[in-house]
């Protein structure tokens, strides 16, 4: 039994390394709490969902989520923090899985976390698990067209 417990503890080393880092990232933050509580993600549901995200004038970010998911949890903070750092650029909107099946279902989604980036009402990329924060940088950076790398890969 013991043998196991140290088993399970070596495989979720490199999860705690992302939740490290993602930590991280978020302390780096040149924004004030004040000023990044005022722009925080727009909780999306059945009712809201076409304003919201199908006819956004901004490129959207689309987290599908759960309370219950840890990974959902500890990547929340970045989310948070691009949310900011972004606003009037790129809007980032929550949808509870549990809440809204059907938006779950509709967009395949197969695990959580999963962000899918939406332009135009079209989905134009996806990262599904907590990743790594770089990756969901960088995923901003493209959207709000500081980049370019976005569109031409798509």
């Amino acid at each position: 039994l013991e043998h196991g417990r140290d088993h399970v503890r070596s495989r979720n080393r490199p999860r705690m390394k992302q939740i490290a880092t993602v930590t991280a990232l978020v302390s780096m933050s040149l924004i004030t709490t004040t000023e990044r509580d005022t722009m925080k993600p727009v909780h999306v549901t059945s009712a809201n969902f076409s304003k919201e995200i199908t006819h956004s004038e901004i490129p959207v970010v689309v987290d599908f989520w759960a309370p219950w998911c840890a990974p959902c949890r500890a990547v929340a903070p970045l989310l948070d923090k691009m949310a900011g750092e972004y606003a009037g650029q790129v809007k980032v909107a929550k949808i509870n899985v549990d809440e809204n099946p059907d938006l779950a279902q509709r967009f395949e989604v197969r695990g959580i976390p999963t962000l899918q980036a939406v332009e135009s009402g079209q989905v134009v990329r996806t990262i599904v698990g907590m990743g790594n924060p770089g990756a969901i940088v960088t995923l901003f950076k493209d959207l709000a067209g500081q980049s370019g790398e976005l569109r031409s890969a798509s």
